[in-house]
């Protein structure tokens, strides 16, 4: 059995169906999105009849001249009043303001950064958008702009918000507060942006009293990139008020050691992320702490998650799927 998170009426519901083909087609019976949301496929056609003629069809949706209404993309159904769209199971990422973004920094210019967020164009992100090590709220000057390569280098991993977007494709990213800063000591992994959703918590920390260390951070972000590492409760240098104190505090726990027990609990916990990836199910800290808790009711190690017995063990028996 396969779960599908489809929207209704501005509801989530949870869908088990039996194979995608049944789960993409569309019934000869009127469909009623108020009640359940419904899949279109490629190529089908006639929707009006089926779908209301009283809708208005907008993206995913071809008409005709002769007003039949075709998809041309495979998702499910989304209804706001009387627009009706389908949203493609497999897209890009499409930054909205607000979102939790997390990035490569590609190139380093004048007053600016170029950070890569999985779009066609790199974000921007301003010396004026910056938190600033020391603390303080003032004017960017001549020194910050020399210490730019220090705050954020090339190919640093960052974490950032969507700030604004503008009609030609650009973004602007913003770090104006200390949750967001240069992720150290950990690793991250790519999934679709289908599988995260936007929420009101994108930042959470993973407890390690279970398993005998302090606990981890995990970034969810919008773009598809998920961050798991060192929580930066532990870093020393994101509460300090002194700029040079601040530097020589991130650049220890550059390379400061982490403990054997934390490193695993991290390696789990991606390892998790990227099990859920595998089975096309949403990552949010309700599953991960699910799988989590079964591969170590199992007595597995982390590199052993990705087995395929684990994979069905969790499809079959645990429902989670």
């Amino acid at each position: 059995m396969i779960r599908v998170i489809v929207s209704g009426d501005g509801d989530q519901e949870q869908t088990n169906v039996s194979s995608f083909a049944t789960a993409y087609r569309i019934p000869n019976a009127k469909l009623n999105i108020r009640h359940g949301a419904s899949f279109v496929a490629p190529g089908e056609s006639n929707l009006a009849a089926h779908l209301g003629k009283g809708s208005l069809f907008g993206h995913g949706f071809q008409v005709s001249l002769s007003d039949d209404v075709t998809s041309n993309v495979c998702g499910p159904l989304a209804l706001v009043n009387k627009l009706i769209t389908a949203r493609p199971l497999r897209s890009q990422y499409l930054p909205e303001i607000g979102d939790v973004v997390l990035g490569r920094v590609s190139d380093v210019l004048a007053k600016r950064w170029k950070v890569d967020i999985d779009i066609p164009n790199d974000a921007v992100l301003h010396l004026s958008a910056v938190h600033l090590l020391d603390g303080t709220q003032r004017r960017r000057n001549y020194d910050d702009e020399l210490d730019m390569r220090d705050r954020y280098g090339d190919r640093d991993l960052i974490s950032a918000e969507v700030q604004g977007c503008f009609s030609d494709g650009s973004v602007a990213l913003h770090t104006r507060s200390s949750a967001y800063s240069r992720k150290l000591s950990g690793q991250h992994i790519q999934v679709l942006p289908t599988l995260v959703k936007r929420g009101k918590r994108h930042f959470c920390d993973f407890q390690g009293e279970n398993y005998g260390c302090t606990d981890i951070e995990v970034i969810y972000g919008c773009n598809g990139l998920i961050w798991v590492g060192q929580s930066s409760k532990e870093a020393p240098g994101l509460s300090s008020f002194d700029a040079d104190t601040a530097r020589e505090d991130e650049a220890h726990d550059r390379f400061s050691y982490v403990q054997r027990a934390v490193r695993e609990l991290i390696c789990r916990v991606a390892n998790s992320v990227r099990v859920l990836a595998a089975l096309g199910m949403v990552v949010d800290p309700h599953n991960i702490i699910d799988v989590c808790q079964h591969s170590t009711f199992l007595g597995l190690q982390p590199k052993e998650m990705m087995i395929s017995s684990f994979l069905n063990h969790l499809v079959r028996e645990c429902g989670l799927v």
